[in-house]
């Protein structure tokens, strides 16, 4: 395949671009798909293959290992990562959890695994009104709910795939939010080293039944600007706030679709994103409590 690494070729042209990407479990695209696209003949691209030597990934290994040069390395070691990406030309990943370590092998670490200073980037920047605070303990989160109402999402700064989100729309739900996390927690704590709680922004109405009351935003960013960009409807997420799935293409009219789009290029502007495919959340109609001006309101990354 045209993924595998290659000296320079006969007559002195210079090797297709190089990139490293990082593995995991849960990806978004599998081995075989991201070889195969490398080996797009109009464009070409080798590929090198980072696994996680710390988790448990043998398989994975032995795929990668197939396709193009894989390196197993060390996920929580930076400087033995920042070894196996030498020499590539850009460094990615289709894994969520791994975003953060690819955008700091990149140089480009931002604010990557920072939901709370991504919120208030974007409140300063004035593409969403939504209120958040950071939370210590149980009192600090019935503070912020007697302040900012319902309802309200808590979740982990750092979080990815929906991990540890809870929606919570009034005191009973609140007091089973803190039992089942008192219940979860090996120390009897219902609330972890940060984790932080923002306003929980009420779309409008859905065009369809069993649609959540906001959408997604995929856009593709490069050399910090949105090239091109396309929104898929969510079905209704389950408890505590679990994404179920999408609909694509969206059935949102040509003005919600628009201001969905322009919403998510904003934030991304804002969170000076430079290079990526990244995947937003943002709400059609926006909550009459939000500041915001737009016709939508920027829900999540």
């Amino acid at each position: 395949m045209r993924s595998v690494d290659r000296d320079i070729r006969a007559g002195g042209d210079p090797p297709d671009p190089l990139l490293a990407v990082l593995l995991g479990d849960s990806g978004s695209l599998t081995p075989v798909q991201i070889a195969g696209a490398a080996d797009d003949a109009s464009n070409p691209v080798r590929i090198r293959f980072l696994v996680d030597s710390g988790a448990d990934h043998d398989g994975l290994a032995v795929i990668a290992e197939a396709l193009a040069p894989t390196l197993r390395v060390d996920f929580t070691d930076v400087d033995a990562c920042r070894r196996a990406v030498a020499g590539a030309d850009a460094v990615t990943t289709f894994v969520d959890r791994l975003c953060p370590l690819a955008a700091l092998l990149m140089g480009t670490p931002g604010l990557w695994g920072r939901k709370d200073l991504q919120r208030r980037v974007l409140r300063e920047a004035g593409v969403s009104g939504v209120r958040s605070a950071a939370l210590g303990d149980e009192a600090s989160l019935r503070r912020f709910a007697a302040e900012a109402g319902w309802p309200l999402v808590v979740k982990p700064a750092d979080g990815v795939s929906g991990r540890d989100v809870w929606l919570v729309r009034d005191d009973k739900e609140l007091d089973r939010f803190l039992y089942e996390r008192r219940a979860e927690a090996p120390d009897g704590g219902a609330l972890s080293a940060g984790m932080f709680a923002e306003q929980y922004v009420i779309g409008g109405r859905p065009h369809a039944p069993h649609l959540a009351d906001y959408v997604s935003v995929e856009v593709f960013v490069s050399r910090g600007r949105a090239r091109t960009a396309f929104v898929t409807d969510r079905l209704l997420p389950e408890r505590p706030c679990r994404e179920t799935g999408l609909v694509l293409p969206t059935g949102l009219d040509t003005g919600s679709r628009a201001a969905v789009t322009d919403c998510a290029e904003r934030a991304l502007r804002a969170l000076d994103v430079p290079d990526g495919a990244i995947t937003s959340r943002s709400n059609p109609g926006r909550s009459a409590r939000t500041s915001s001006k737009s016709t939508a309101d920027w829900a999540d990354s």
